[in-house]
């Protein structure tokens, strides 16, 4: 056995006791009274009545208790500056990870490290770190979860770590991670199954020892039925325009969805195959917006290196960053987004990101990325 393989659980539940830890000094401390990120202030307000062990489903928060214990080092860290950051180098290295999935290309990896800033500073991005959202976390999470379970390298330890972390906003990766779940059964990876679900099941019962009682009624109620957020009941708030508001079921997407599976089942997994799943993941959700698109950032990356390789590049280029950029200014529009990125990768050949496993070649992204720096 390797010593990475022998220390891996020791890390494992070293880190969630640390965090339990935290949590229980936070439960004597105040919360920050300064301005907050409106986002990330529901997240701490809700994160305070769960450890005074009031119901937090009453505000606008939406995440399992459990969140408390994770949070916790920010939570006593008080200044929203700190989570921010966290949520800025989220997206930074998700973009690198984008990067990296690509292939050897003969092209000048100069315009692809602008893709990259470009899309760092998309409405979507800038919306996502400034509202302080978890989606930036949970994106990088799927992302290293899909890494990890289709590169067959990692220690189940790992995969579950991340995939805990894909639970704190579960809905906005629901597609991908059932995907990886469906995956993990097919692999018989039944010791990363089994970690996983004594620790959900531990995180569960710890949320209803040290939190709330009664969080499981309260989350279901406020998901579905809720009160009046935003102008509309429970989490799904009509304030936020989806396909539904325009006659569009979900149902529609069924055969996108029987569509991703039969590749799965043929090709396992592979990252166009994830860049789908992401993306038919806000189209069968019965809302959107626009923050928890910067989980679509692997998705916008790879059109936009094949937008590099057309002879019409930099009129398309422009095309993308007006369609993307204004689209997400506007709350009434964004759902579209989601819809013409999955266009676009089924219009588009999947062969360039295309593999059975996430082992990059010697001259992949991170190479090229190396090389433009360190020529």
């Amino acid at each position: 056995m390797r010593a990475r393989d022998r220390f891996s659980p020791v890390v494992y539940i070293l880190v969630f006791g640390i965090l339990f830890a935290l949590s229980t000094v936070a439960r004597t401390t105040e919360a920050y009274s300064g301005d907050l990120p409106v986002d990330y202030g529901n997240y701490i307000q809700g994160i305070r009545l769960l450890y005074q062990g009031r119901n937090p489903y009453t505000l606008e928060f939406f995440a399992p208790p459990w969140i408390a214990f994770i949070l916790s080092p920010y939570y006593l860290l008080k200044h929203p500056l700190f989570w921010q950051t966290t949520c800025t180098l989220c997206v930074i290295i998700l973009l690198i990870f984008s990067y990296c999935w690509l292939p050897e290309q003969e092209s000048d990896t100069r315009p692809l490290i602008l893709g990259m800033t470009l899309l760092f500073v998309l409405p979507t991005t800038i919306f996502a770190i400034a509202l302080g959202q978890l989606s930036s976390l949970v994106g990088l999470a799927i992302s290293l979860a899909w890494a990890f379970v289709a590169g067959r390298k990692a220690t189940p330890w790992a995969i579950s770590f991340v995939l805990i972390l894909t639970t704190l906003k579960i809905h906005v990766v629901f597609v991908p991670f059932l995907l990886l779940m469906a995956e993990l059964f097919r692999q018989r990876a039944w010791s990363t199954i089994l970690i996983l679900a004594l620790t959900v099941t531990l995180l569960a019962l710890a949320s209803s020892w040290f939190l709330y009682e009664n969080w499981v009624t309260a989350l279901m109620s406020a998901v579905f039925l809720g009160q009046k957020f935003l102008g509309g009941e429970g989490l799904a708030a009509s304030f936020y325009f989806s396909y539904a508001n325009v006659g569009i079921p979900a149902v529609v997407f069924i055969p996108h969805l029987i569509y991703v599976v039969a590749r799965w089942l043929k090709e396992g997994l592979h990252p166009y195959l994830f860049l789908l799943a992401i993306t038919l993941n806000f189209l069968v959700i019965p809302y959107s917006r626009q923050y928890d698109y910067v989980i679509l950032l692997p998705a916008c990356f790879y059109l936009y290196s094949q937008l590099w390789n057309s002879r019409w590049r930099y009129g398309l280029w422009v095309i993308f960053w007006l369609f993307f950029g204004v689209l997400s200014l506007f709350t009434k529009l964004s759902f579209l987004i989601p819809a013409i990125i999955l266009m676009l990768l089924l219009w588009l050949p999947g062969d360039a990101v295309k593999g059975r496993d996430s082992n990059f070649r010697e001259k992949s992204g991170c190479h090229r990325l190396r090389s433009a720096f360190y020529p």
